[in-house]
């Protein structure tokens, strides 16, 4: 169970978080992938790459329903950024 799914399960959200859900849990899919996957005969900064990637788009992802789409309520924007569905500093850039 991923740390978003089981933070929404014990706190209550505001209301939205059926819009963010989904794509949020897909997120954290490919973010577990990605640190399990098989390291061997890459350089150092080419294992972070992917997970750094994918950090920013989940990040960006939150970011855009906020600020240019307008899909989410700034109450819902807050709380993820506090239960970590994204990155509150690179969302406020």
């Amino acid at each position: 169970m991923s740390t978003l799914k089981r933070k929404i399960a014990t706190r209550r959200p505001p209301p939205g978080i059926d819009l963010v859900r989904e794509t949020i849990q897909q997120y954290e899919e490919q973010l577990r992938d990605a640190v399990n996957e098989d390291h061997s005969g890459k350089r150092k900064n080419e294992l972070t790459w992917r997970i750094t990637r994918l950090h920013w788009e989940k990040s960006r992802y939150v970011y855009d329903l906020f600020w240019r789409k307008k899909a989410i309520s700034r109450e819902l924007y807050e709380w993820l950024g506090r239960e970590k569905g994204g990155d509150m500093p690179l969302m406020k850039q």
